[in-house]
């Protein structure tokens, strides 16, 4: 039997869930940041709870189909498969930081409907929390490249290095102005 072409199917589905998990967050992310309505906002923050299952559930059939495929084929320490691992678990630990924002901000919503206060607005437009789920998306496309690049250990380390500096850059910058956005509209709604 093939077994390591059976473990890296295994492995894509891995990377399918991981890389949906980025595209759901990024999209209800956006929409919840440009929410009005405490509706919209219960709405698009159950669309990232939900979708917490598949970087989660992705990421350890990564890590476990890795492991196979390095035990059947690789049998070492090759810089593609340690610095891939390596960022699969920081990427799994810091995923706690988007987890406690989305609790913290289901803690914040007011029984009823209506508008959304402004200190609830705030915990929403937190950069840190977003700029650090992108930062792990960055991540991921840097282990996608490595992992087909197999550059050494400078290059798979600048990789990952690179691509998730490029990806806090990019999340950042989008929150600013989805940041700038939310006060310009709340000025005009107050004069």
């Amino acid at each position: 039997m093939r077994w390591y072409e059976l473990t890296k199917i295994v492995h894509f589905i891995g990377l399918i869930a991981l890389f949906g998990f980025f595209m759901i967050n990024l999209r209800a992310g956006m929409q919840l940041r440009a929410a009005t309505q405490l509706a919209d906002v219960r709405t698009w923050l159950g669309v990232l709870q939900g979708s917490r299952g598949m970087l989660h559930g992705g990421s350890g059939l990564l890590l476990i189909s890795g492991i196979v495929m390095i035990a059947i084929r690789w049998r070492g320490p090759f810089p593609f498969t340690t610095v891939g691992m390596f960022t699969l678990l920081l990427m799994w630990s810091l995923s706690v930081v988007g987890g406690r924002h989305v609790r913290s901000i289901r803690a914040a919503i007011p029984s009823g409907n209506g508008s959304i206060p402004d200190g609830m607005r705030e915990i929403i437009l937190a950069p840190r929390p977003w700029a650090v789920m992108a930062a792990m998306n960055g991540a991921a496309a840097g282990l996608l490249f490595i992992m087909t690049w197999k550059p050494g250990w400078v290059g798979a380390a600048a990789t990952i290095l690179l691509t998730s500096a490029a990806g806090a850059v990019i999340g950042n910058a989008s929150i600013r102005r989805q940041r700038a956005t939310a006060s310009a509209g709340q000025l005009s709604t107050a004069g």
